[in-house]
């Protein structure tokens, strides 16, 4: 006997179909994705271990499954699961994975290689911003102590960075969307960036694209989402022309967490503001107070989509000059 029947699946009938594979795949895929849990997965029953063990390994546990499904074009965010299972590995590392550290397989060795892998894939990735680029990789290299690869991708981030306009151009849903604020743009990268640019540097810049760009009001400042605003571009000339590009003209100015006033501040605001040198910088907005508590679950108002629901930093906030 070559093998035993009773442990395997037995053969059926149906002929080979590359779309049906394609669909179980996807089936695997989908499960896969809804039963993660922070880095890890239960375990199956087949596996011979404890149910109530979640296992960080290459060979059994978080990092086999997230390079598979990375793999296999999986929606999930690979590089904040495999910081979540190098965490975890090296808070409460769980049965043979504790004895065996070095292990490619069972230690900390196959965890890190995957998030090595995960990093160095993304250092090009043409959005350029945090969401789906590298400044978001980068954040989670530095935090897994991966120095060399954080390093390889802050080269080609600041390799990118315009220094004509103090910004970056993203390539991000089919248009060209140059943004200002931390969910896609220029405060995350900078942010990405600190301890790889000198803060001279840095700082410069940030004053620089902050009082350009800063829209003044009764003692209080807004910034537009991104350099191909109205007010900004056309009028500063701020965004480069004739590339035959579609580029995203916004027409509304919000209190919002990801693009508009508070957004720049906090990524920026330790490299802006230095002792000694605060009364320097051209500009130094101050988080006033928050305004309107109940918009934080929701719309900014009515009639306008809602964006990120529950995140408690999506908030209005007034800014004052100073």
């Amino acid at each position: 006997m070559l093998w035993r029947p009773e442990e395997h699946e037995p053969l059926t009938g149906q002929e080979w179909d590359p779309d049906t594979a394609r669909e179980a795949i996807a089936e695997i895929v989908t499960d896969a994705e809804a039963a993660a849990e922070h880095g890890t997965w239960p375990n199956h029953p087949l596996d011979e271990v404890a149910q109530d063990e979640r296992l960080c390994s290459l060979y059994l546990g978080g990092a086999g499954m997230i390079w598979g499904l990375y793999k296999l074009g999986s929606s999930i965010d690979v590089t904040a699961a495999i910081g979540a299972t190098l965490e975890r590995y090296r808070a409460s590392p769980a049965g043979e994975e504790a004895e065996h550290p070095s292990s490619l397989l069972l230690g900390e060795t196959g965890i890190v290689a995957v998030a090595q892998k995960l990093v160095r894939a993304n250092r090009e990735h043409e959005t350029w911003e945090l969401l789906f680029g590298s400044p978001g990789t980068m954040i989670a290299a530095r935090a897994c102590g991966l120095d060399h690869e954080w390093r390889e991708s802050a080269a080609l981030l600041y390799e990118h960075w315009d220094p004509s306009t103090d910004m970056w151009t993203h390539d991000l849903y089919g248009e060209i969307r140059p943004f200002i604020g931390a969910g896609h743009g220029f405060a995350s990268n900078v942010h990405a960036l600190r301890g790889f640019v000198d803060d001279d540097v840095l700082r410069a810049r940030v004053t620089r694209l902050l009082t350009r760009t800063a829209h003044h009001e009764d003692g209080l400042a807004n910034w537009p989402p991104d350099m191909a605003s109205r007010s900004v571009a056309q009028r500063r000339g701020a965004v480069p022309r004739n590339r035959g590009q579609r580029v995203r003209i916004p027409e509304a100015l919000r209190a919002h967490w990801r693009h508009d006033l508070a957004s720049p501040r906090p990524p920026v605001r330790d490299a802006r503001d230095r002792p000694g040198r605060a009364r320097q910088a051209a500009l130094r907005p101050r988080a006033l107070h928050v305004v309107d508590r109940r918009h934080r679950r929701g719309a900014v108002c009515e009639g306008m989509p809602r964006c990120r629901p529950g995140v408690p930093d999506h908030r209005h906030v007034l800014v004052r000059d100073c």
